[in-house]
């Protein structure tokens, strides 16, 4: 199904690139938004690599939210969802 999102922009380049960061806010349900990195990590589609940046609206700090990723992660790889599925 297909749900709104919003995408903003970091005013940062991503190394060695012309590209830029962008934050995606998805509706997880009405007028409630979740970033995709967080549900990226919940399915085991994602990694976390590279510059971070706290979320916008957010009220969780920098070390919480990469604690929170990280334990998403963990749950998805103990699960074996997503890429972690291939894995033995």
């Amino acid at each position: 199904s297909s749900r709104p999102f919003h995408v903003g922009a970091r005013c940062e380049r991503v190394p060695n690139s012309m590209r830029y960061y962008a934050l995606v806010l998805v509706e997880f349900q009405p007028g409630k938004h979740v970033s995709l990195a967080d549900l990226q990590m919940q399915k085991g589609y994602a990694r976390i690599h590279g510059v971070t940046t706290p979320l916008p609206n957010d009220a969780r700090d920098l070390i919480t939210y990469l604690n929170e990723l990280k334990r998403l992660g963990q749950s998805a790889r103990a699960a074996k969802a997503g890429v972690w599925r291939h894995l033995p």
